[in-house]
C-alpha cells in the first residue's frame, strides 16, 4: 500500500539516524478477505499478534510504528543483512500463533537501506515495490531491496519467481486459466522493466488489452452465476483499469518505474484482486476445486 502524507511525515521525523538505516514493512497477508469472511475484530487480533511478533524482536536502538491495519514499519540501523534476520524473526514469532478457526495466515516482509540524502516517499516506493512482490506469490515471503544507491544496477529484489499455485484456483476453469496467464505475463512484463527491454511499452500494452478482456469475461461468467457481489466487483474493475491506463500512458513516455509496474501488477491487479477479491466468489464453484 502507498504510505499517506502522515505516515511519511512520521518516518521523517523518526529516520533522523546518520549512517545505514533501513525500512522494514511487515504486513499481514489477504488482511482484507480475513475482515470480510471473519470479522473486523478477528483480524485485529491477528494485527496485534503480528505487532507484538515485531515489538519481541525489536532492539534499544530500532523504531516501530503501526503504517495500517495489518501493517508495521519498523527503522532499522543496519543494512540488508541485519534487517533480513530481523524480518526472520519476526515472522517466525508471528507463525508460532494457531489460528486453526481461521485456516492458514501469514505475513510478508519487505525492506531497503535508504540512499545518502534519498526523499522518504522515494525510499517508501522501493520497499512498497519489493512487498508487493513477496506478496504476490501467495504471500509469506520476506524481500529484500539490496540497492545501495541510485546508480546502483542491482535488481530492486532478489527475483522470486512467480509460480502459480492450485490453492490459488477459484474452481472456475476460464476464469483460473486466464489468473495463471495474467500472473507469468505479469512477470515477464517486470523482468523486462528491469532489464531496461525496448519491448517493454509495447509487451505492457499487450499485457493490459488481456486484463481488460479477462474482467470482461469474468464479469459475464459472475452474473451467469447471479453473483450477488457483482455490482461492486464491477466497480474495482473500473478503477484497475482507470489505473492501467494511466501506467500504460506513463510507460509510453518513459515515466513508469519498475517501482511503479511492480506495486500495480504484483500489488494491485495480482495480490490484491486476483488473491484477496476473487476469493470472495470461490464459493459459487467451489465443486470444481
Amino acid at each position: 500500500m502507498i504510505a499517506d502524507i502522515t505516515v511519511v511525515a512520521r518516518l521523517e521525523i523518526l529516520a533522523t539516524a546518520s549512517g545505514s538505516l533501513s525500512l522494514l514493512v511487515l504486513e499481514i497477508d489477504r488482511y482484507a478477505l480475513i475482515e470480510h469472511l471473519h470479522g473486523p475484530e478477528a483480524a485485529e487480533v491477528i494485527a496485534r499478534h503480528l505487532g507484538g511478533s515485531v515489538e519481541a524482536a525489536l532492539r534499544a536502538h530500532d523504531r516501530c510504528l503501526r503504517t495500517g491495519r495489518g501493517q508495521f514499519a519498523v527503522l532499522v540501523p543496519d543494512g540488508p543483512e541485519a534487517v533480513e534476520r530481523f524480518a526472520q524473526a519476526a515472522a517466525a514469532g508471528f507463525r508460532r500463533a494457531s489460528w486453526a478457526q481461521l485456516g492458514e495466515i501469514t505475513a510478508s516482509a519487505a525492506a531497503a537501506q535508504r540512499y545518502p540524502g534519498e526523499a522518504v516517499a522515494s525510499w517508501w516506493a522501493r520497499v512498497d515495490s519489493a512487498l508487493a512482490q513477496a506478496k504476490a506469490d501467495g504471500g509469506g515471503h520476506v524481500v529484500i531491496d539490496r540497492r545501495r544507491d541510485i546508480a546502483d544496477p542491482t535488481a530492486a529484489a532478489p527475483g522470486l519467481r512467480l509460480q502459480w499455485q492450485a490453492r490459488f484456483d477459484c474452481g472456475e476453469p476460464t476464469i483460473d486459466r486466464q489468473h495463471r496467464e495474467l500472473f507469468e505475463r505479469s512477470e515477464e512484463i517486470l523482468q523486462a522493466s528491469r532489464l531496461g527491454s525496448a519491448r517493454l511499452v509495447p509487451e505492457l500494452q499487450r499485457l493490459i488489452g488481456e486484463i481488460l478482456e479477462h474482467f470482461r469475461e469474468e464479469e459475464r461468467i459472475l452474473e451467469s452465476r447471479a453473483y450477488a457481489g457483482l455490482d461492486a466487483h464491477r466497480r474495482l474493475h473500473a478503477t484497475l483499469a482507470a489505473g492501467s491506463l494511466r501506467l500504460q500512458a506513463a510507460a509510453a513516455t518513459g515515466s513508469a518505474s519498475t517501482e511503479e509496474l511492480t506495486r500495480f501488477l504484483l500489488g494491485e491487479v495480482v495480490a490484491d484482486h486476483m488473491l484477496t477479491e476473487d476469493r470472495r466468489f470461490a464459493d459459487l464453484f467451489a465443486g470444481g476445486r
